[in-house]
């Protein structure tokens, strides 16, 4: 009531010439900023290199190029710098995208780095990419042993596997719309290796970056 009152004699100042137009429209323009606000957006959350979303996000993007993975039944060899740098394997009957864990961190870091939309902070901490693993298995987002969340799989093939960690990410989850990371538990996709993995076992780009092997 009271707000509607100060805008009529807002307006009456104007109308009999008391106040210049211009100063009658900055009172009111002031008395709407005091009693009647435009309503902003909520903020939106940040992005952060952290969370599972924006890792399968990054991981999405990844298996857009066929030919920087190993296909299904294909031997993978420990890449060299601007080679293959994941695989498809079958493990416990599901499908996975596997990286070994040094490859894995610096391709991450290198994504996420590239992306001024994602807050990458957390990156900076030491040792990032072992607490990186405890939150995304604990999100469900990535193959964790029995006990702790370093995961040792024999990629290489040759027997290896106690000094191999590395990170595999079930296919599915790259495949779900509309829904929050680890949280589908309904049946595995289809197999989507043969769809998404070519033949060409070489690729030119640098997908592990500075620290990799």
């Amino acid at each position: 009531m009271a707000y509607q009152v100060l805008l009529d004699f807002v307006a009456l100042t104007g109308d009999r010439q008391w106040l210049l137009p211009d100063k009658a429209n900055a009172y009111r323009q002031r008395l709407q900023d005091i009693f009647d606000p435009v309503s902003l957006p909520p903020p939106t959350a940040p992005r952060r290199a952290e969370d599972a979303d924006v890792f399968l996000e990054k991981l999405k993007l990844l298996i857009d190029h066929p030919d920087q993975i190993v296909p299904l039944g294909k031997p993978y060899a420990r890449p060299q710098r601007g080679k293959v740098a994941a695989a498809w394997r079958q493990i416990g009957g599901e499908e996975y995208l596997v990286m070994e864990e040094s490859v894995w961190a610096a391709w991450y870091a290198k994504a996420v780095k590239a992306d001024n939309t994602i807050d990458a902070a957390f990156l900076q901490k030491a040792r990032w990419e072992l607490e990186l693993q405890k939150v995304l298995g604990t999100a469900g987002v990535i193959k964790v042993p029995t006990a702790g969340y370093r995961y040792r799989y024999d990629l290489l093939a040759n027997g290896t596997r106690d000094t191999t960690y590395v990170v595999a990410t079930p296919a599915r989850l790259m495949q779900e719309t509309g829904q929050e990371a680890g949280q589908n538990t309904s049946p595995s996709a289809k197999p989507i290796a043969g769809a998404l993995a070519g033949n060409n076992e070489e690729n030119t780009n640098d997908l592990r970056g500075k620290g990799g092997e």
